[in-house]
């Protein structure tokens, strides 16, 4: 998980600070599950608000959504912190007498 995420950051760093480059970093996280999709909607929301100020795909970030995008690029390293049992039985659950 980590080599996942230095290649990310490495690949942002490379990257001007533009709506494409946003684009690019966010859906390059791979989530079929949905377990971090509350971190991804933060900047998909960036996006958005991109969207609505018209800004273009190669335009610079303004101050304050450049702030918000470090922001979020200072928290994708807490992704590895993310862990998820195989196994979903409750410890209470008893015996387990057949698997599928």
């Amino acid at each position: 998980m980590w080599k996942v995420l230095e290649k990310i950051l490495h690949s942002v760093n490379q990257k001007p600070m533009t709506r494409r480059g946003i684009v690019s970093a966010v859906y390059s996280l791979f989530d079929p599950l949905g377990f971090i999709a509350a971190y991804v909607m933060k900047a998909k929301l960036l996006l958005q608000i991109l969207s609505r100020k018209r800004l273009g795909w190669d335009d610079p970030l303004d101050e304050a959504d450049k702030g918000q995008w470090k922001h979020w690029l200072d928290d994708l390293p807490k992704l590895q912190e993310i862990q998820v049992d195989r196994c979903f039985k409750p410890k209470e659950f008893g015996e387990v007498k057949e698997v599928q």
